[in-house]
């Protein structure tokens, strides 16, 4: 149980690490369910690290909660990706439209 509490907070960690690079939040904007992966994600990795396998319904809740919040912000970054290229789509095609008017 405290190799799965380590590498879910690694996981974690990297995930909200990787959606917070800047290139993404130049343009996407600044993520709070990032944050809450990274800091969640340490959090985990220190727990696994002073024991808090032995507590065994309370791990069970941290990887519950913890892999909940991965695949939330995972769904919430998607859709946030879809977007902007919506918006991007739209406004190229715009311009070749007035260009073509002219």
């Amino acid at each position: 149980m405290g190799v799965l509490l380590l590498l879910l907070g690694l996981l974690a960690a990297a995930s909200g690490g990787f959606k917070l690079r800047p290139r993404v939040r130049v343009l996407l904007g600044y993520s709070s369910l990032a944050v809450a992966e990274v800091v969640l994600g340490a959090l985990t990795i220190i727990g696994s690290g002073i024991g808090l396998a032995r507590a065994r319904p309370l791990a069970w809740a941290v990887v519950v909660g913890v892999f909940g919040l991965i695949l939330w912000s995972a769904a919430a970054h998607g859709r946030a990706l879809m977007l902007h290229q919506k918006k991007h789509e739209a406004l190229e095609g715009a311009r070749l439209r007035r260009f073509l008017r002219s």
